[in-house]
């Protein structure tokens, strides 16, 4: 029997254990089995590379779920960041309108990027800047951006950086676990091949048995 990836990795995980099972438990099968050249000795084999592949594929779902819910903190965090930043620019803009030095201090003075980079380098150049500068944050105070609003806005820069480097460290992690799942299935595929082939060969007098034991 060929596995057929298209069938789902979990379905093909399920049909290799109950073959591997059955093949024991199943008396028959295991003297025809034994005198092909699948003793129990090389059934374990077979069973210790299918639980190399379950492991990996359950790896590999536990850092998918991990990857997909540090991007949606990153996300949900920058949104935050973004938002708030977008209010507070366009006081800046208002409030320094004749003033094109301090546009530019504010690095307000051109379009916000769509890039993530440079936009976060603007809006942590943006806060930082009114943290320090006494003059610029009392001329915000003037709109109704008090310096707690400044000392959040900063704080939430540090808050979205952490939460893309978590994003980026989990995307790697998941990454390589694919990379050890696919790794662990053309071990088992391979191996499983063969053990099927055998098994076809062994129960060709036991069609119905094989059957049985293994679609």
């Amino acid at each position: 029997m060929s596995t057929n990836r298209a069938l789902g990795e979990a379905d093909i995980l399920e049909k290799w254990r109950t073959s591997l099972e059955n093949v024991n438990n199943q008396p028959v099968v295991a003297q025809e089995m034994a005198e092909i050249g699948y003793p129990k000795e090389t059934i374990d084999v077979g069973r210790g590379l299918y639980g190399v592949a379950r492991s990996a594929f359950d790896a590999n779902k536990k850092e998918g779920g991990e990857a997909s819910a540090a991007s949606s903190t990153f996300q949900k965090e920058e949104a935050t960041l973004v938002k708030g930043y977008s209010q507070h620019r366009k006081k800046a803009k208002f409030v320094f309108r004749n003033d094109p030095i301090a546009l530019r201090v504010l690095d307000v003075h051109q379009p916000v990027s769509d890039s993530y980079i440079p936009r976060i380098e603007s809006i942590k150049k943006f806060y930082t800047v009114l943290s320090t500068d006494k003059t610029l944050s009392d001329a915000m105070e003037t709109i109704k951006v008090p310096a707690s609003e400044i000392s959040e806005g900063l704080a939430q820069v540090a808050i979205v950086e952490k939460a893309r480097a978590d994003y980026i460290r989990e995307q790697g992690e998941a990454m390589d676990a694919v990379a050890q799942k696919d790794a662990a299935f053309k071990e088992a595929e391979k191996w499983m091949r063969d053990f099927y082939a055998a098994a076809r060969i062994a129960l060709e007098d036991r069609p119905m048995l094989y059957a049985t034991l293994f679609k």
